[in-house]
């Protein structure tokens, strides 16, 4: 990941490590990028946005400090039949 994020860097208002990716917690930190969680991650040191799934998961990841979050699902994701969690939309 490092020549991608060298190349890439000042070139977009912003680039965030999603955090599944092995050694993304790493990297966001060397290189001061913001990380972006899955819902119930444990918040990094450092700045990060969440996916959150309900308003509880909301209010937790705002608690935490997130600075962004991604509220899914919004409609029923087609690309996953046995998603059976209500939409938010």
């Amino acid at each position: 990941p490092g020549p991608l994020l060298d190349a890439l860097s000042g070139r977009f208002a912003r680039i965030v490590l999603h955090d599944r990716t092995p050694g993304a917690r790493t990297i966001a930190a060397s290189r001061g990028l913001p990380l972006h969680l899955p819902d119930g991650a444990p918040p990094p040191a450092g700045r990060f946005s969440a996916s959150v799934h309900d308003f509880a998961g909301a209010r937790r990841a705002r608690a935490a400090g997130a600075e962004a979050l991604l509220i899914a699902p919004v409609f029923a994701p087609t690309s996953k039949p046995d998603d059976s969690r209500p939409t938010l939309g």
